[in-house]
C-alpha cells in the first residue's frame, strides 16, 4: 500500500509541515488524483470543503488542500484529548 507521506518526506524536519503536505498533495494532484481523494476520504476531510477549494482553483490549490488536511488532523487530536475512552471496554454481546 502506498503511504500518504513517503519516508523521505516524514524525515524532513527543517521544512514546515504545511509545505511538506502541500508538496505531497501537489504531487498526487499531478500523478494520481484518485489516490489523493481516497486519502482525503480516509482522513475525513469533508467533501464540501474540498469541493469549495477545488472550485476556487488557481495558484496555491495544493497548499489550500494541505491546510484542510492539517485542520482536520488538529480537530481529530483535540477530540481525542477531550474524549475519555476506557482501555478495557466491555465487549459483552460482541462475541460473534
Amino acid at each position: 500500500m502506498k503511504d500518504l507521506f513517503p519516508q523521505d518526506l516524514k524525515e524532513s524536519n527543517n521544512i514546515p509541515l504545511l509545505e511538506q503536505v502541500a508538496d505531497r498533495v501537489a504531487d498526487l494532484l499531478d500523478r494520481d488524483p484518485e489516490l489523493l481523494f481516497s486519502y482525503l476520504y480516509r482522513l475525513d476531510v469533508t467533501e464540501d470543503k474540498v469541493a469549495r477549494v477545488i472550485q476556487q482553483g488557481g495558484e496555491g490549490l495544493a497548499q489550500r488542500i494541505a491546510q484542510l488536511i492539517l485542520d482536520r488532523q488538529e480537530k481529530r487530536q483535540k477530540t481525542k484529548r477531550a474524549v475519555d475512552v476506557p482501555r478495557n471496554i466491555d465487549a459483552e454481546g460482541l462475541e460473534w
